[in-house]
């Protein structure tokens, strides 16, 4: 991450403008870099006070964990509107700056799963998520 916290100082107050009004959410990751989670912490901090410069109220996440699943992401609002996870992956000699969009929908799977009018040993013993995954390999939506 040499070079990512002076663009990530430079590119959040720019975001942090063009998102609606309210208190904003930030994580950053980086994957495959040797950096320490106190050296993630920092840059995230130092961004957080880039983005105040604007006016914006921003929370960062500090999780420091390899990857967050998908309802800590639904949970701490980085999908929405305000929110922002940016993840760095680095790729040779550069690194590739990645934003999370879109996250599976895991309250529609839950009601899929469980709540179902009845359960039947023949019918629906297939997972929908399960099911899911096999349409959107064999249709190339991966």
């Amino acid at each position: 991450m040499v070079r990512c916290p002076s663009f990530l100082k430079k590119a959040a107050p720019e975001h942090a403008r063009t998102m609606p009004e309210g208190k904003s959410a930030t994580r950053y990751k980086p994957y495959g870099m040797e950096v320490t989670p106190q050296r993630i912490i920092a840059t995230g901090l130092s961004v957080k006070k880039a983005i105040r410069t604007t006016g914006r109220s921003v929370r960062l996440n500090t999780d420091t964990t390899e990857a967050l699943s998908s309802a800590q992401v639904i949970h701490n609002h980085l999908t929405k509107d305000n929110g922002w996870e940016l993840i760095f992956v680095k790729n040779g000699r550069e690194t590739i700056c990645a934003q999370t969009i879109k996250v599976q929908d895991i309250h529609s799977y839950t009601i899929r799963d469980r709540e179902r009018p009845k359960r039947d040993a023949r019918v629906g013993m297939l997972p929908p998520k399960l099911a899911q995954i096999i349409i959107n390999l064999a249709t190339g939506h991966c």
